[in-house]
């Protein structure tokens, strides 16, 4: 039954394979321009998370702590956690910049 809806599940052998033929120079062909556009989108997405992780960490943790949000922590307290939490949020957004670097 599955067999006949899907015929490639059946045998992998015989079903078409999506790889170029390999090529007899010792190199790699050069990727292609929809290689390129993937690898650029998916670079685009990673930085997209990371910079919004780093955004958390700078709202989040930095401009809460820095407004005593549910803390009873003393004022140097908080200005120390607010500064780890804003540090670290510039931190990610750095990792997220150099992400950008690997577009081609």
């Amino acid at each position: 039954m599955w067999e006949a809806m899907f015929p490639a599940a059946a045998d992998p052998d015989d079903a078409p394979s999506r790889d170029p033929p390999p090529s007899s120079g010792s190199s790699p062909p050069p990727p292609s321009d929809r290689d390129k556009l993937i690898h650029n989108e998916q670079t685009k997405l990673t930085a997209t998370l990371i910079n919004g992780v780093a955004l958390a960490f700078l709202v989040g943790g930095g401009v809460a702590t820095m407004l005593g949000l549910g803390n009873q922590a003393t004022e140097a307290e908080q200005l120390v956690r607010a500064l780890v939490w804003i540090l670290t949020g510039f931190i990610l957004h750095g990792i997220a910049r150099l992400f950008l670097r690997y577009l081609l």
